[in-house]
């Protein structure tokens, strides 16, 4: 019971923690938002990026791997899985919503390794 309130505690938490540390950054800019379907403020998130989301999204992973302790790579794609498939469905209705579609999806796999790197220092810190 406690492995399954544990997986299903980190499959809610990352992908929450996960969107508000990249979309965080844009909101408390001033930035021009851009038009998408779905999410505008991810797809501004994505393609005006900055290293501040990606010091963020390190950051939640490295607290979410401390305090869960699981594999990092679960831990790192649940945090990271919802953007490559908002993409996708964005360019399902409309196919101009992400011009730029494999730097979106390149910048989507930096964040995976982000997260990764965050979630397994987290698991190794606290022993």
């Amino acid at each position: 019971m406690i492995q399954k309130t544990s997986l299903l505690l980190i499959g809610l938490c990352a992908p929450v923690l996960g969107f508000a540390s990249v979309c965080i950054p844009v909101w408390l800019s001033t930035e021009v938002t851009l038009p998408a379907p779905l999410s505008p403020t991810l797809r501004t998130a994505i393609e005006l990026s900055s290293p501040i989301s990606l010091l963020l999204l390190f950051l939640s992973a490295l607290l979410l791997g401390a305090a869960e302790r699981k594999n990092p790579l679960f831990i790192g794609f649940a945090m990271v899985l919802i953007f490559p498939l908002i993409i996708l469905f964005e360019l399902g209705i409309s196919a101009l919503s992400h011009p730029s579609f494999t730097r979106d999806l390149v910048y989507c796999c930096i964040m995976g390794c982000s997260t990764i790197a965050g979630a397994y220092l987290g698991k190794t810190s606290v022993r």
